[in-house]
């Protein structure tokens, strides 16, 4: 940790950092230290923070806290009505970075096809998850695509009147995962690589044991993966190590 910290203060002051920005936004409570809530609704007495860190290191270099509505309505401005809110918070965070070519990843809080051509149009390449925000997006006909184990994917590219060229891919994993893209293609990339428990003795009482397991994936899956979970990864595992949570059953 050391190295990573003196590397990233040595590189800071010159602009040298890694070429990838990565984004999420994760749900805390404060009990002393920060927690990252893994759960589906919005836990009680939190707070919405959402952070830009380097890919590379994992450091993070912007956090923003979530406010009310009416406090987020106030600082919109008038000439980007026409982007999503998701796409307004990210140019926030990533504006440092404008015009580097660095690549953008960002989960489905601010993956869009808007968010694409908005950093292409401030010099920067995108990658990110789309989930909800499915404006201009070809859901409908990649949701439709039989896929029948991992690692099976399919792909639309386009290109618009600037030269603007966006690739919308649909991975399988466990779920489908849905990209859009204007810095990767669909060539091969490295596995992804899991540590899990499986039963392979089957006698009683037998342990379990970890198996590795390799997952095939394209080169844009490769670099969301490797860049934008590290955020969600170091939280998890200070969850765990300092045990902020605890659980009892009814």
């Amino acid at each position: 940790m050391r190295f990573r910290l003196d590397y990233f203060l040595m590189m800071f002051p010159t602009n040298q950092l890694h070429l990838i920005v990565t984004l999420t936004n994760q749900n805390i409570r404060f009990m002393g230290l920060p927690i990252y809530i893994a759960i589906d609704r919005m836990p009680e007495n939190c707070c919405e923070i959402q952070n830009a860190a380097c890919g590379e290191l994992g450091i993070m270099l912007q956090l923003r806290l979530v406010k009310t509505a009416e406090e987020e309505a106030t600082h919109a401005e008038e000439n980007q009505e026409g982007l999503i809110h998701g796409c307004l918070i990210l140019k926030g965070l990533i504006m440092p970075w404008a015009h580097t070519n660095r690549i953008v990843c960002a989960d489905s809080c601010f993956a869009s096809v808007s968010t694409a051509q908005e950093m292409k149009r401030l010099g920067l390449r995108f990658v990110g998850v789309v989930k909800t925000a499915t404006k201009k997006y070809p859901m409908s006909y990649l949701g439709s695509v039989e896929l029948q184990q991992r690692d099976d994917r399919h792909a639309l590219t386009t290109v618009d009147s600037d030269g603007t060229r966006l690739l919308a891919f649909v991975w399988m994993d466990r779920d489908r995962r849905y990209f859009i893209s204007s810095a990767s293609s669909m060539e091969p990339g490295s596995d992804n690589v899991r540590q899990r428990w499986r039963q392979i003795d089957n006698t009683p009482n037998a342990e379990p044991e970890r198996v590795e397991l390799r997952i095939p994936q394209p080169k844009g899956c490769e670099i969301y993966c490797n860049t934008c979970g590290k955020l969600d990864q170091h939280n998890r595992s200070r969850q765990s190590t300092l045990r902020l949570r605890g659980s009892s059953g009814q």
